[in-house]
């Protein structure tokens, strides 16, 4: 690259760049550098407006700390009804942690959707059954069709339920991501979403639990994804008491904190 050469890269590029497999990839040989630099854990600072938050997340690249990586996001709920906009919207800024260049703006829109998905997947591939073919998905916004498209890489999925609230949200979500070897049907309930699943998702925007200690979920994965401040609540207290919590640290293996309940 020229000194002054930096990179735009639009959430159409990343869509066409950065396919889960490489995603999934690279998230690993991350999490397993972080587990040999604890140190380099990145930072993070929030603010809340009206309407929302904001976070900023910046952090080296692990062990090498040859690039430096900040990202700047704006989280406004109402947004869709209110405006017509994205949720979330924001930037990811990297920079040259050597000479201090700045090499690449990219849409975080896009990247934080296809990170997110990577991330569970990633920790579903170790945490899951081994042959689950049957998941469910909670909450069929923008996140959900990146949950999608990571655990069809990872798994030889066979059947995707989902529900939202929104009932034509979840009908159009099944119709444009059903494949004839693995269909998306939309659930009236979310007890009936998870229901025999060996993977569930939640990617929702909820002040109150949306997964239940009434729910029969032993055995199932879930990655929990939507709650991303103290105000919201995807997994009932006392669900969260009798579930398995376990922690990768093997230098072999990524870091991250999974569940699956008993």
């Amino acid at each position: 690259m020229a000194e002054s050469e930096i990179v735009l890269l639009s959430g159409h590029d990343l869509r066409r760049l950065l396919n889960p497999e490489i995603v999934i990839a690279a998230l690993r040989e991350t999490y397993s550098a972080l587990a040999d630099n604890r140190a380099d854990q990145g930072r993070s600072v929030g603010f809340v407006i009206e309407g929302g938050s904001i976070h900023v997340k910046s952090g080296l690249l692990p062990g090498s700390h040859l690039i430096f990586a900040s990202k700047v996001n704006v989280n406004l709920p109402n947004n869709a009804k209110l405006r017509r906009l994205p949720t979330i919207q924001g930037i990811v800024v990297v920079s040259d942690a050597k000479d201090g260049r700045p090499l690449a703006i990219m849409d975080s829109i896009t990247l934080t959707g296809i990170r997110t998905a990577a991330a569970g997947a990633l920790a579903a591939r170790y945490g899951a059954r081994k042959n689950s073919k049957r998941a469910a998905i909670i909450g069929c916004g923008a996140q959900a069709e990146y949950q999608l498209e990571a655990l069809r890489t990872v798994f030889p999925l066979e059947m995707m339920k989902v529900f939202d609230i929104d009932e034509a949200r979840a009908q159009s979500f099944a119709t444009a991501w059903s494949r004839a070897s693995c269909p998306v049907r939309p659930m009236p309930s979310i007890d009936g979403a998870v229901a025999d699943a060996d993977i569930c998702v939640t990617c929702t925007t909820s002040k109150s639990p949306v997964l239940t200690d009434e729910m029969d979920l032993r055995g199932c994965f879930v990655a929990a994804v939507g709650a991303d401040n103290p105000e919201k609540h995807e997994i009932a207290p006392a669900l969260m008491c009798r579930a398995r919590i376990w922690w990768m640290t093997s230098k072999r293996l990524p870091r991250a904190v999974t569940s699956t309940t008993r």
